[in-house]
């Protein structure tokens, strides 16, 4: 198992960050979280078994260690602003907890062009779904974590443009 060197935690790891390159916006919001000196390794959607949820995200492994994340990660530049100039952004992920602790549990990511309650209804009714077909699922817990961003901010009748990124993930450890 990929997991064994981990404490067997999990928490939210999201924000925007204004940057000119991909990378250093991907590492500004890493850096919200200390997480930005660690290999990310991404994950698909499954809560490995006995993972609780903590608020902090503290005593983590040595600095260069991987750590292992689910995560939805967007770069917006200067062409997508034509495309999308009035447009809200949302992304959001969420996470089904089992209350068999033996048991796995679920992670669902979800972006779009939506505002963020329409994101969140959307969210809901997807792990709605997937708990319908996934019957042997008993549910401690379900937490979310969505955030919205515009694309431009007007200033006297300008409106001004910078290249950002959006990260929403859960990070392992």
């Amino acid at each position: 198992m990929i997991y064994k060197n981990l404490r067997g935690c999990w928490s939210f790891v999201y924000g925007k960050a204004e940057a000119d390159y991909e990378q250093v916006a991907f590492d500004l919001i890493l850096s919200n979280f200390n997480l930005q000196n660690y290999n990310i390794v991404k994950v698909s959607s499954i809560l490995p078994k006995g993972f609780v949820y903590k608020e902090i995200i503290e005593d983590l492994p040595e600095e260069g260690e991987v750590l292992y994340m689910a995560y939805i990660w967007r770069f917006f530049q200067k062409e997508d602003l034509y495309k999308n100039f009035d447009k809200k952004y949302s992304a959001g992920i969420l996470v089904v907890e089992p209350k068999d602790k033996s048991k796995v549990g679920l992670i669902l990511e979800l972006e779009n062009f939506l505002e963020k309650e329409q994101l969140e209804k959307e969210l809901i009714k997807q792990v709605n779904y997937l708990l319908a077909i996934r019957k042997d699922l008993q549910v401690l817990d379900i937490k979310k974590k969505v955030i919205e961003t515009g694309f431009c901010i007007k200033v006297e009748n300008n409106f001004i443009f910078k290249p950002f990124g959006v990260l929403v993930g859960v990070v392992l450890w």
